[in-house]
Parts: structure tokens; sequence; C-alpha cells
């Protein structure tokens, strides 16, 4: 073209594909085409507005975050204690042992997982220190 512009199309006319996972391969290939022509990412956009991404006050946020965080963990542990105290007057003396003890009953992390050893530690580890 003489005027520099390219224009892309794509075709809607029928083809013939080896299986349906093939087809189904390329019309994902062609909409992602499609959608990556026609949409500007939004951080782009963001930026061409003048839009500041990110804290401008990181160096305030950061401690008050790790607060934040200390004072979660302290409160869950402070829950979770007196269960593994109670599983270990029944005899159970391995980390390992508890960590088990408190998946069986139904007892999940902090983040929703099951229970290890190390965190068992941990979280007796911050229970005397704290």
């Amino acid at each position: 073209m003489s005027n520099g512009i390219q224009v892309l199309t794509l075709s809607r006319r029928k083809q013939r594909f080896e299986s349906p996972r093939e087809r189904h391969r390329q019309i994902l290939h062609l909409k992602s085409l499609e959608f990556s022509l026609l949409k500007v990412p939004p951080t782009k956009s963001a930026k061409a507005r003048g839009v500041v991404l990110g804290s401008p006050k990181l160096e305030l946020a950061r401690p008050r975050a790790w607060q934040a965080n200390r004072e979660a963990a302290d409160r869950y542990a402070a829950n979770v204690l007196p269960i593994i105290r109670e599983i270990q007057s029944s005899g159970v003396k391995s980390l390992r042992a508890v960590a088990r003890a408190l998946t069986a009953r139904g007892i999940e992390t902090r983040r929703g997982g099951a229970w290890s050893p190390v965190q068992v530690g941990n979280l007796l580890r911050r229970a005397v220190s704290g």
C-alpha cells in the first residue's frame, strides 16, 4: 500500500481442520489476535493519560503492611495454639504428628492449606517469642 497503512483481515470462511482440538486451538488463536489488535492494554492507556501507577509512598506503606501481617499472624497463632497444646497433652509429641492431627481435625493454616511440621514449629516459636 502506498500510504503505509497495513490492514490485517481475519478470514471467516470455513476451513478444514484435522481434529476438533485443532479447530478449537485455531479459533482461540484468531480471537487472541483480534483482541490484541482491538484492545489497548489498560496500563498503557492509563500511562498515556498521565496516571501515576504504583504507590508513591511505598516506604511508608511497607512497614504498615509488615506490621499488619505480623498482627494477623499473632492473632491466628493465639487461636490455634490452645488446640496444639491440647493435641500435645494427649500424647502427640512430634511436629509431624501435630500437623497430621490439625489437618485431620479440619483446621486449615492461615492461608487455607494443610499443615506441615515446619508450620507447626514456626507457630510454636511465635508463641514462645511473643
